[in-house]
């Protein structure tokens, strides 16, 4: 089996789609507010037992005020960020750039912070403490970097705090060989974590793309685009407590255009009414109420407005071949407030009564 080569492009550089790019900006902020909670809290906890315990001893001197500084400056951090991200969870989606930044700057400053606590035990007790690691360990478990800011970002850090050991004792406490070993592989877990979380991205938004076209095809006539009964009875709460005028229109004379011309023309006549519908009624929403019944609802809109809409619009040409048929449309109207569903059905009722009742009088004078 012939192996295949690694494209290191697109590892270190992938082309994603904005819809993607977005749901990572959107989980970071997410996981940014959370983590931040959540590191202010335990902090919060460990400043009151250090101090306490301190001041019970009556030892509280300026070694142990710098480190209550040290720790005060986390929680200011976490909560300025818990605050700036519960903020925009409520709002719309920031630009991605500076949602990047905006993760950049929360990731320098926490290891700012942890790099100078790791510097400070290293210098009192001559060994590496893992906050620094504790940090970073945070980061890549819960936000994601490109992969080449997220290489820049493990390079910096930690080069920064070898320096800052190695000014010390030149880093004799130090494992270089295991340090340079951590950080590669810190910058490889920001990777693969970015690359699992488009992937993961990627298949939630086809998951909700493939629902979405289910759904339509559900609530839609597939001959005419107009939406179907189970539409219908999904959106009946959204017409009831308003004013509202029901229109029910069918095709006159519709059986002669299969029995002449063919069932093929009969569904492009039954497409073409919904266009026509549309048309006339550029706000409405239309059903597909069954057979060539199209029902209208025109919430807002006054019966007679709509009436004189009908009127002046009874129906419109249909070219078959080298003719052109005018197709005829009748209607039935009613309007009112229903106050719920059974108030709507008889709306439509007596909509549909009222069809009936005019196609009765046309058909009786032709």
């Amino acid at each position: 089996m012939k192996r295949q080569k690694l494209n290191w492009n697109s590892i270190l550089n992938p082309v994603i789609a904005p819809e993607v790019t977005a749901a990572l900006d959107k989980r970071n902020i997410e996981n940014m507010f959370y983590l931040s909670w959540v590191i202010c809290v335990f902090e919060l906890l460990v400043l009151l037992s250090f101090t306490v315990h301190a001041l019970l001893k009556g030892t509280f001197g300026r070694s142990d005020f710098i480190s209550a500084l040290s720790v005060l400056y986390c929680i200011v951090v976490c909560a300025v960020f818990a605050t700036v991200t519960g903020r925009i969870r409520k709002k719309a989606s920031l630009p991605h750039d500076v949602n990047a930044l905006l993760t950049v700057l929360y990731y320098l400053l926490m290891s700012v912070w942890a790099m100078y606590v790791t510097l400070r035990h290293y210098r009192l007790a001559n060994d590496q403490m893992s906050t620094f690691f504790a940090v970073v360990l945070c980061f890549v478990c819960f936000i994601s970097f490109h992969p080449v800011l997220s290489i820049i970002l493990t390079f910096v850090t930690y080069a920064g705090l070898y320096f800052m050991l190695w000014s010390v004792d030149q880093g004799a406490a130090v494992d270089g060989y295991n340090f340079s070993v951590l950080a590669l592989v810190t910058a490889m877990c920001f990777v693969i974590h970015y690359r699992q979380r488009v992937r993961s991205a990627e298949a939630t938004l086809e998951l909700r793309t493939n629902y979405e076209q289910l759904r339509y095809v559900s609530r839609h006539d597939a001959l005419t685009g107009a939406r179907n009964r189970t539409s219908l009875a999904e959106d009946t709460p959204s017409f009831t407590g308003k004013p509202l005028t029901v229109i029910m229109t069918d095709i006159d004379y519709f059986k002669q255009f299969n029995d002449r011309y063919g069932h093929t023309v009969g569904d492009e006549v039954l497409a073409e009414m919904f266009t026509f519908i549309k048309t006339i009624f550029p706000s409405c929403t239309a059903y597909r109420y069954g057979g060539d019944e199209f029902l209208i609802l025109l919430p807002n809109t006054a019966a007679v407005d709509a009436l004189n809409v009908l009127q002046s619009n009874s129906g419109f040409p249909k070219t078959i071949g080298e003719e052109t048929a005018f197709v005829r449309i009748g209607f039935g109207i009613s309007g009112g407030i229903p106050a719920d569903e059974n108030e709507f059905s008889a709306l439509i009722s007596e909509a549909d009564q009222r069809l009936y009742e005019m196609k009765r009088e046309t058909h009786k004078n032709d």
